[in-house]
């Protein structure tokens, strides 16, 4: 099972290569504090659960992970916050 997130990001074309670097290695360390699902939920637009190899569930992240539609995805949710992981 794999928890995939888009983020739309807007960086004007002004932004040079050691910036967009900068603000990468930002978002990363802010993924590692958060752990992977709190980041998902916060800085995504939209979170899609895979299980099996097939999209189960994509929402926006505030429905997916406050009201799941298929089961895979609860269980998976209830996993991660049982573990204090969400």
């Amino acid at each position: 099972m794999l928890l995939i997130l888009t983020v739309r990001v807007r960086m004007r074309s002004a932004v040079n290569r050691p910036t967009t670097a900068a603000v990468m290695a930002a978002i990363a360390v802010l993924a590692a504090r958060a752990g992977l699902a709190g980041f998902a939920r916060d800085i995504a637009s939209r979170v899609c659960f895979l299980a099996d190899g097939q999209i189960a569930e994509q929402a926006p992240p505030a429905q997916l992970f406050t009201q799941p539609a298929d089961e895979r995805t609860r269980r998976f949710l209830r996993r991660i916050i049982d573990a204090g992981r969400l």
